[in-house]
């Protein structure tokens, strides 16, 4: 480092060349306004610019320093060395006692710098060769500052408003009214200045006023109501809370991702819906497709994976739960589900189903009407096809065929007389000669529909929804079908300003096949 001793002139100069207010970078905060200000002082200029330190090669430059308790000078010494930097002052720049205690690998010089020069009162200023040179700061204007003072009330009755927020815009201070809504501020900028009042289920409201030094304003407030929308929520078993809010392992599905979807069954709707739940379709019989449903894992491999479902509290069947009467479904992953005990070992899904509006009544009709046919499925040899092959595998099994051409010709034409099979006879067996595709016997193109009609209002005290939907049919292999209908109804009452009562109940008829009759349950 080179270290000199500068004549009263030329320390005069330097000083002269940096006007107040017009020699330093914007302080960002405290620390900024303690430390040094980077400057480059050039004879184009009449006053010192900042130096931008990110275009900076010198200030970006990376350091290793270790001082414990090192004299300001041995340390400024060590960093103008591991920069290359000529670094002069005076020896009445500094303070004399100061110690510098630093640890840090990789700091830049500028970081370097703003540490051991913290509160020294000095700014660095470059020259365009590259010298560095120490000089004191002058010390800056008084800073002029005035109160704002004042009350926050409704606008519609003018009652006082207690813990509303008051803030001067563009500024840190921000204070609460009171129970009789009044508020003080101190320390606000002389000037023009923006008051700000808030108030959750009010609209804000802002005002100018002008500060004087060393004064207090008075400034008054008025708030109007105003509806807010409440934010989303997701249950979460002992409550609710916020999406945003949330840490723990909570998958939710609302009501757009139910009945945008052209299924009839709940399960079927989730499947792809709800993160980190697998759906597998363990039946094909149409309408009792049977789901397993999988949230945390295989958890034993005789099965009995499938988590607790609860609808609006009580377990439940979500199988036979109409997707246009539900409102959310929440999926507890993790330890959460834990206050349900052993019963939600594998997970939990809680339902929420939908309630009334306290308004007129509203009537709503929907339909979803589909066709399933069979896929995937290779057409197979006509009986006179079956019989020329039959006597090809005879022959290459070296046995007689079985099939004469006269018989052949039978099963060509399809003669609708039967004889005695001419091996299995004995047995009783026919051989009959007619063509009958079984696939086509047995299996037609399904047909489903289902009519939802629902109605829901309330008055001010109560409400209350209900819908019907009847006989949804099916039908893809001949001998088994179906049709069911559905009813539930849900109403709430207000009976205290702070107790209500709700009361939901459900019945669920279905018909699947020929003989196994209705298949009844309770929601």
């Amino acid at each position: 480092m080179d270290r000199v001793a500068l004549s009263p002139l030329v320390l005069a100069l330097a000083v002269a060349v940096l006007p107040r207010g017009a020699m330093a970078q914007d302080a960002g905060g405290p620390t900024e306004s303690r430390g040094p200000r980077f400057l480059l002082a050039t004879a184009e200029r009449s006053r010192p610019v900042p130096v931008d330190l990110r275009r900076s090669a010198v200030l970006r430059r990376p350091l290793s320093l270790a001082f414990d308790g090192a004299p300001l000078k041995q340390a400024l010494a060590e960093i103008s060395r591991q920069a290359g930097l000529s670094l002069v002052y005076a020896d009445d720049v500094l303070p004399a006692a100061a110690l510098v205690n630093l640890r840090a690998d990789h700091i830049t010089v500028a970081a370097a710098l703003m540490d051991v020069l913290l509160d020294a009162g000095v700014d660095v200023v470059f020259t365009p060769e590259g010298r560095a040179t120490l000089v004191k700061r002058p010390p800056g204007p008084a800073v002029q500052l005035g109160r704002i003072a004042g009350t926050v009330t409704a606008a519609e009755t003018g009652a006082p408003l207690a813990r509303a927020t008051v803030s001067v815009v563009g500024t840190r201070l921000t204070v609460e009214t009171d129970a009789e809504g009044r508020y003080g501020l101190a320390g606000v900028p002389v000037g023009t200045q923006r008051v700000r009042a808030r108030m959750l289920g009010y609209a804000p409201a802002d005002t100018s006023v002008v500060v004087a030094d060393g004064q207090e304003t008075a400034v008054d407030l008025k708030l109007k109501a105003q509806a807010i929308e409440l934010e989303a929520v997701v249950s979460v078993g002992y409550g609710e809370k916020r999406r945003e809010d949330l840490t723990g392992a909570v998958g939710y599905v609302g009501p757009e991702a139910l009945t945008d979807r052209p299924v009839t069954n709940t399960i079927s709707a989730l499947q792809g819906a709800m993160p980190g739940l697998i759906v597998q379709r363990s039946s094909g019989q149409p309408g009792v497709e049977d789901f397993d449903l999988n949230l945390r894992g295989v958890s034993s491999a005789n099965g009995g994976n499938t988590p607790l479902v609860l609808i609006d509290g009580v377990p439940g069947n979500l199988d036979l739960l109409n997707p246009a009467d539900i409102q959310s479904i929440t999926a507890l992953k993790d330890a959460a589900a834990s206050i349900y005990g052993a019963r939600a070992a594998d997970g939990a899904l809680l339902v929420t189903t939908k309630r009334g509006s306290r308004t007129a009544p509203i009537f709503t009709y929907s339909n979803n009407t589909a066709v399933s046919k069979l896929t995937g499925m290779m057409d197979t040899p006509n009986n006179y096809q079956m019989a020329v092959m039959d006597n090809e595998a005879n022959i290459h099994n070296s046995a007689a065929p079985m099939y004469t051409p006269d018989l052949l010709n039978r099963v060509r034409i399809g003669d609708p007389t039967p004889i005695p099979h001419p091996l299995y006879a004995s047995l009783g067996w026919m051989l009959f000669f007619t063509n009958t595709d079984w696939r086509k016997a047995l299996f037609e193109n399904g047909f489903e529909q289902k009519h939802t009609l629902s109605v829901s209002g309330g008055g001010q005290n109560s409400s209350y929804v209900g819908h019907r939907r009847p006989e949804p049919r099916f039908l893809v292999w001949l001998p088994v079908g179906g049709r069911g209908r559905d009813l539930r109804h849900a109403q709430s009452s207000d009976l205290h300003a702070e107790w209500s009562a709700l009361f939901c109940a459900g019945w669920v008829g279905q018909r699947r096949g020929a003989s196994e009759g209705w298949r009844d349950g309770h929601v």
